[in-house]
């Protein structure tokens, strides 16, 4: 985030609609499509193992250990920034959460 490095694991995750939630961000909703009546907006892009995308004044860049995209070349990103969202239960105190669901509407509130 901004040019600083932290590092974080994550199972194997995958599915239409990625989601990442960094304390005191809030969360990011990510779609390779554009989903513009949901509210998301161009913020990015993917090309091979790196997805790099800007939400305000920050910059994301998140890099993998596999392809991120379902073939190769550079994809737009899609977001759809909740800053209010706040993880629940035992994930409350996680400075970081990575997850993924194969519909978007099911993480944005409209």
């Amino acid at each position: 985030m901004n040019g600083t490095s932290a590092a974080a694991s994550a199972a194997d995750i995958s599915g239409a609609t990625l989601w990442f939630y960094l304390a005191g961000h809030g969360r990011l909703v990510l779609s390779l499509l554009p989903h513009a009546d949901l509210g998301f907006r161009k913020a990015g892009e993917v090309n091979d193992r790196t997805l790099t995308l800007e939400d305000g004044s920050t910059t994301y860049r998140i890099e993998c250990s596999r392809r991120i995209a379902p073939a190769f070349g550079r994809f737009n990103v899609y977001a759809f920034a909740d800053a209010a969202w706040r993880p629940r239960g035992a994930e409350v105190n996680e400075p970081f959460l990575l997850g993924a669901t194969g519909r978007p509407e099911q993480l944005v509130r409209k």
